[in-house]
C-alpha cells in the first residue's frame, strides 16, 4: 500500500511537469508488445544455458576419455617395448614402437580403435587407473595387425 501511495504521488508529480507519463508498476503492467518479446528472450536464455551445461559435461567426458586413450596408448606402447628388448635378447632385432607408429599411418587409427573399445561412460576412476583385465588378447591384436602392417621388420 505504501509503495503504491508513492508510485501515485511520483506519478501526478511527474505527469505535472509535463513529462512523459511513468510506465506502470509491474504488478498493474498491462500486458505490452515488449512483454512477449522479453519472455522470448528470457526463455531462449534458459534454453542457451542448458545447452551450454550440456555441452560442458560432454566436454568433461571427452576430456576423460582423451586421458583414458592416452593412458592406454602409453601402456601399449610400453608393452609393444617388452617384446622388442626381450626379442634383442634372444637375437632378432625388431623395429621400435614408435618407428613403426610413425611409418605406418593406417595401423595408428587401428590402434585407436582396438584401445578406445571401452569408453569412459563404462569405465569407472579406478578402471582407468588400473590396466584393462584383456590387455593379452587386445595385445595379440594389435600384435597381429603390427605384424601383417610390417612383415618385412620380422626376424
Amino acid at each position: 500500500r505504501n509503495l503504491q501511495a508513492e508510485y501515485d504521488r511520483l506519478k501526478q508529480q511527474h505527469d505535472h511537469k509535463g513529462l512523459s507519463p511513468l510506465p506502470s508498476p509491474p504488478e498493474m503492467m498491462p500486458v505490452s508488445p515488449q512483454s512477449p518479446r522479453d519472455a522470448e528472450l528470457i526463455a531462449e536464455a534458459k534454453l542457451l544455458r542448458q545447452h551450454k551445461g550440456r555441452l560442458e559435461a560432454r566436454m568433461q567426458i571427452l576430456e576423460d576419455h582423451n586421458k583414458q586413450l592416452e593412458s592406454q596408448l602409453h601402456r601399449l606402447r610400453q608393452l609393444l617395448e617388452q617384446p622388442q628388448a626381450d626379442a634383442k635378447v634372444n637375437g632378432t632385432t625388431l623395429s621400435s614402437p614408435s618407428t613403426s607408429l610413425q611409418r605406418s599411418g593406417s595401423s595408428q587409427p587401428t590402434l585407436l580403435r582396438v584401445v578406445g573399445s571401452q569408453t569412459s561412460e563404462t569405465m569407472g576412476e579406478d578402471e582407468l587407473l588400473s590396466p584393462p583385465q584383456d590387455t593379452s588378447t587386445g595385445l595379440e591384436e594389435v600384435m597381429e595387425q603390427l605384424n601383417n602392417s610390417f612383415p618385412s621388420s620380422r626376424g
